[in-house]
């Protein structure tokens, strides 16, 4: 409860490790927390305040949203339509765009921290900004091992060798992956522990969704592709750009050949 706000109902985050060294030019949780107070995008959640709590850990408080996580929408391998996909993958794109203009990077899309406030994915919010910096990405598994609501399926490959390493392109690997996701049912690369991962990735083996569901086009399957690559240098860098080619492909009817008939 906020209780400098009309005890309004609000969210308390906190980091557990507030000690962990990241790269010297990166911004501290309390720089990143208030470059989204003035931010203010309607799909990003709305950050009120940040500071140190009594034991020296930074927090933020965030507005309470009322809504289900993607992840919650997509159990069970469930797939969704071309729309539907197309609308969470621009609202999400188009909150990436808003952060990265201001230098914020997220480093964590993935389905748990997609809010939906309705069924069709037009009152989304991406959430959790900068709580995954300093998380240990070396450890063997994160959240739900062997699930693909586990972000480890979602997360960049340059982020496991190097805890710091990130950049836009982290970002359009995320996308690429939790659309891939949202399109054919399950994640591009399947494993449950970091290395077996990697490894995947490394090999870029990874079934088109085309070849998965016939309504997918060709163009929906080299942007994707495009944006799985191991090596990040390799990927689309600007997330406005590849978002809304993503979008655009995943809109446009695929064109299929009318059999012959004798």
């Amino acid at each position: 409860t906020d209780l400098k706000n009309f005890c309004r109902p609000a969210i308390l985050k906190s980091l557990d490790h507030p000690s962990l060294i990241l790269e010297d030019d990166s911004p501290s949780y309390q720089q990143l927390c208030n470059v989204l107070i003035k931010l203010k995008h309607q799909n990003i959640e709305e950050v009120v305040e940040t500071g140190k709590l009594y034991d020296g850990r930074p927090y933020s408080l965030s507005s309470l949203i009322e809504g289900r996580r993607l992840s919650a929408l997509i159990s069970d391998g469930k797939r969704l339509e071309l729309e539907q996909a197309a609308v969470i993958v621009e609202s999400i794109y188009e909150a990436l765009s808003a952060a990265h203009s201001k230098n914020i990077l997220h480093c964590d899309v993935n389905p748990e921290n997609v809010i939906l406030g309705n069924g069709d994915g037009q009152d989304l919010r991406l959430v959790n900004f900068g709580l995954a910096w300093p998380v240990d990405l070396h450890r063997e598994h994160r959240g739900r091992a062997g699930s693909d609501i586990d972000p480890i399926h979602y997360t960049s490959p340059e982020r496991f060798a190097k805890l710091s390493h990130r950049s836009s392109s982290s970002d359009v690997y995320s996308l690429a992956a939790l659309t891939y996701r949202l399109l054919v049912g399950r994640v591009p690369f399947e494993a449950s522990e970091r290395n077996g991962l990697l490894r995947l990735i490394a090999d870029g083996v990874v079934r088109p969704p085309s070849e998965l569901r016939t309504d997918v086009r060709l163009e929906t399957d080299r942007i994707i592709l495009a944006g799985l690559a191991f090596e990040s240098q390799l990927r689309p860098q600007d997330i406005e750009d590849f978002g809304s080619r993503l979008v655009l492909s995943l809109r446009e009817k695929r064109i299929v050949p009318t059999p012959f008939v004798i």
